[in-house]
């Protein structure tokens, strides 16, 4: 039981986050940032540590409101 709790409350990974947002179409409709799926995929590997630092905090924050 806790192992499973511990499985749901623990963070991705790079690899994770990597295959959640390939799975993405790329041709969806860009964020408020003006940026898409495909052009987080067409720049990954300039990106992808900056990205995965961004969604990381965000995690962060949102478990530290999370009382």
């Amino acid at each position: 039981m806790d192992s499973d709790n511990l499985e749901l409350v623990k963070l991705p990974d790079m690899d994770e986050v990597k295959q959640a947002l390939f799975a993405i179409d790329s041709n969806k409709t860009p964020g408020p940032d003006g940026f898409g799926a495909g052009s987080f995929k067409h720049y990954w590997a300039v990106v992808k540590d900056d990205f995965f630092n961004v969604f990381s905090n965000s995690l962060h924050m949102i478990r530290s409101l999370n009382i």
